[in-house]
């Protein structure tokens, strides 16, 4: 999963992927940075996921993200993210109770 976050924490998009690759990354900054309410960053944090680095050489060298934005890869700095994340988690597991009624079969008792 994919997500970003603005630094007043509020949620900019998020992607659900099969995998954390270069191609993937690349293709979820190009999104989240097509969105509405994104203004060009200055800054983008991100997890130590060896994908970013090519994916953000290359958005800068097509012209999509401005050569002077930083990439950091810190584990401590996307805490915003990570306190982002509790919604999804929460509503996730949340929607599992759901799912086991809906596919549970319904026997004489329920009629």
């Amino acid at each position: 999963m994919y997500r970003a976050v603005d630094s007043e924490g509020d949620t900019i998009d998020f992607m659900l992927s099969a995998k954390r690759d270069r191609k993937a990354a690349e293709r979820f900054l190009k999104r989240a940075l097509k969105a509405e309410h994104a203004w060009p960053p200055r800054v983008i944090d991100v997890d130590q996921n060896a994908a970013y680095p090519p994916a953000v050489d290359n958005l800068k060298a097509e012209g999509v993200l401005d050569e002077s934005c930083q990439l950091r890869t810190c584990k401590y700095l996307n805490n915003i993210i990570e306190q982002d994340h509790r919604t999804v988690k929460r509503l996730s597991i949340a929607g599992l109770g759901f799912k086991i009624l809906l596919d549970s079969q319904p026997n004489d008792r329920w009629i």
